[in-house]
C-alpha cells in the first residue's frame, strides 16, 4: 500500500547495503533497453544530501548495475517528449499528473563529455510505480545531449 513505510535491505553499487522504502521500488515490466531481463530498480537519492536533483536507479537483481538519472523537467522546464498512447497505455498511465520522467545520464571522468538521453525517457506511473523507457516519436531531443549544456553560464 503506497504511503506505508516498509523498509527492505538492498545491495548497491555505490552505497553498499542500505535500507530502502518499498515505495521507492520501480517495476519495469519490459526492462530497460539493453537490460530487458532486469525488472526491479530502486530510485535512490544521495544519502549525504550533497547532490540535489541527482538520482541513482539501482538494479535489485544485479547490484553492480546502477544508472545515474535526472528528472529532465529540472533541466528543461518545458520538456515534453512525444510519446505514443500505446506505450503509455502499456504502463496503465491515464492521468498525466500522475507521471514523472527520468533520463539516464552517462557520466565521464571529463564531465564535459558526459551526456544525458533526453530522447528515450523513463516514464513512471506514480500511482503504481510501474515504469517504462519509451523512445520519443520526434527528434526534438537527443540521445546524447551534453550535460554541460545545463551548467550555469559564467559572466
Amino acid at each position: 500500500m503506497k504511503g506505508t513505510v516498509i523498509l527492505m535491505k538492498i545491495n548497491t553499487r555505490d552505497f553498499g547495503e542500505i535500507d530502502v522504502n518499498e515505495d521507492d521500488i520501480l517495476t519495469f515490466p519490459f526492462g530497460l533497453y539493453g537490460f530487458e531481463e532486469l525488472r526491479k530498480f530502486a530510485l535512490l537519492t544521495d544519502p549525504e544530501k550533497q547532490l540535489e536533483g541527482v538520482y541513482w536507479l539501482q538494479s535489485l537483481e544485479e547490484p553492480n548495475l546502477c544508472f545515474i538519472v535526472f528528472n529532465p523537467c529540472d533541466l528543461i522546464s518545458d520538456y515534453k517528449p512525444k510519446l505514443s498512447a500505446y506505450e503509455l497505455d502499456s504502463i496503465e498511465l491515464c492521468d498525466f499528473d500522475k507521471m514523472q520522467y527520468f533520463c539516464i545520464a552517462v557520466i565521464r571522468n571529463d564531465f564535459y563529455k558526459s551526456t544525458i538521453n533526453l530522447f528515450a525517457p523513463i516514464v513512471v506511473n506514480l500511482q503504481t510505480n510501474v515504469a517504462k523507457q519509451i523512445i520519443s516519436e520526434s527528434d526534438t531531443y537527443s540521445m546524447r545531449h551534453p550535460l554541460s549544456a545545463f551548467l550555469p553560464k559564467e559572466g
